[in-house]
């Protein structure tokens, strides 16, 4: 059955049984908060929050939209097992998609561990969680995985820092290396290694071959 108003019973709304329930159904689903398209107003990266502005307009029993309201303090989602994670927060201004749970979270954000639900509501808006980026412009710094290998893009820069950085292939580049520290190759010291059959004196060697 079609309706073309939403919200309102039309004629034949009550002209059965299966159709009465039918407008109850109806506007019962209506109702419920599934998956969505939103936009972040703001990122609270200290709580892992964000707050959101569902995009798809509300629309009234004549047809006219409007805009839903801010919904705040969405738990965003992060890749990680235990201590370990890709950090990539939300900016404000991204669109993605936030779903909904069946039942009221507050009492699990807030005590982290198996809690019983916080109130009654059911499928609410207030109980979203941000899944992540979707309908965003192409991006300008990436790590990019296909079949060709691994790409990692900045515009800046790339900072790689650990005790021991170790490289089991072969390194390539077009452009200058800079080291702080001293560069071991094949055993010898880049910094303090010397070079046999040279007559000391004020020359010095030829440049490498």
């Amino acid at each position: 059955m079609s309706e073309q108003f939403h919200g309102f019973q039309q004629p034949s709304s009550g002209s059965s049984e299966h159709n009465a329930t039918d407008f109850i159904v109806r506007m019962i689903l209506g109702q419920l908060a599934t998956a969505t398209v939103v936009r972040v107003e703001a990122v609270d990266t200290a709580a892992g929050t964000v707050d959101v502005l569902p995009l798809v307009k509300q629309v009234n029993g004549i047809g006219d939209a409007y805009d839903h309201g801010v919904i705040y303090g969405l738990p965003y989602v992060r890749i990680q097992g235990g201590v370990n994670a890709i950090i990539l927060d939300p900016a404000a201004g991204d669109l993605g998609l936030a779903v909904f749970a069946n039942r009221d979270i507050s009492a699990v954000k807030a005590n982290r561990a198996p809690s019983p639900p916080g109130s009654a509501r059911v499928m609410d808006w207030a109980d979203g969680v941000y899944v992540g980026g979707i309908l965003n412009a192409a991006p300008t710094q990436y790590v990019e995985l296909t079949t060709a290998g691994v790409r990692v893009l900045s515009p800046t820069k790339i900072t790689l820092e650990a005790p021991v950085i170790e490289c089991l292939g072969a390194l390539t580049g077009s452009s200058t290396g800079t080291f702080t520290g001293d560069v071991v190759a094949a055993g010898k010291s880049v910094s303090t290694h010397t070079h046999g059959g040279v007559t000391i004196g004020s020359g010095t060697t030829g440049t490498p071959t």
